[in-house]
């Protein structure tokens, strides 16, 4: 796991970097560091593991009336909450662009006997054709360099049915400063995402994982503009 270290102590951002300020080659970074990760490791072992689906994204299912239709988790890792959403009875489709990941989700899915649509696939370069009733992101977006946001963005607006539904979490400024992933405020988020998506929920929250106190996040449900 030292390359996680690693690679955020080398790009470790100020608390509101300037667009541009991490280089889009960043991404590509990421791409070879975390498939040396997700070979050498288990799914299990990583901070951001949670077996289950995410109390937050469980909660704004139960809230919203949610209980089936076709989803997305992108940059979805090992798919974890792809594989709890198709035990739910969705059709449920992963994304990452790790092919270890998707090797290590596989496994989880067959071993959880649930059906998941496992994607090679880049957010900020998408091959998907789609359109998804719910897109998932637990933990994507903050990983992304400035320079490649737009990209995401559009991926995003790509993949969300006219009716769908945008679940999405990412790491809180409130978090302590550390190398890690970019930290965001409420009013960062709204900035990047309201010109181009209806936010209906917006709450501090915690991010679920396998360290022993959970990192402050921000948990947001979003819509096409009506």
């Amino acid at each position: 796991m030292r390359f996680i270290k690693q690679f955020f102590e080398k790009n470790h951002p100020t608390p509101k970097p300037a667009p541009g300020a991490v280089r889009p080659e960043v991404c590509e970074q990421a791409a070879r560091g975390f498939e040396d990760v997700y070979r050498n490791h288990s799914p299990e072992q990583m901070p951001w593991f949670w077996a289950e689906l995410d109390p937050d994204f469980s909660k704004a299912l139960a809230d919203y009336g949610l209980s089936h239709g076709s989803a997305v988790d992108l940059g979805g890792g090992s798919g974890t909450q792809a594989i709890a959403l198709a035990k739910l009875g969705f059709t449920a489709t992963c994304t990452d662009f790790s092919a270890g990941a998707l090797e290590g989700g596989r496994k989880l899915a067959q071993e959880a006997n649930v059906q998941v649509d496992f994607r090679y696939d880049d957010v900020t370069h998408t091959q998907l054709k789609s359109r998804f009733d719910l897109v998932l992101d637990r933990g994507c977006f903050h990983i992304i360099a400035p320079a490649r946001r737009p990209d995401y963005l559009q991926t995003v607006l790509q993949c969300l049915a006219p009716q769908g539904w945008f679940f999405f979490k990412c790491f809180s400024a409130l978090e302590p400063p550390r190398p890690g992933p970019f930290c965001f405020t409420e009013a960062e988020i709204r900035d990047f995402f309201e010109p181009s998506l209806e936010i209906l929920e917006l709450r501090h929250t915690e991010f679920p994982g396998t360290r022993a106190v959970f990192p402050k996040a921000i948990f947001a449900v979003m819509k096409h503009r009506p």
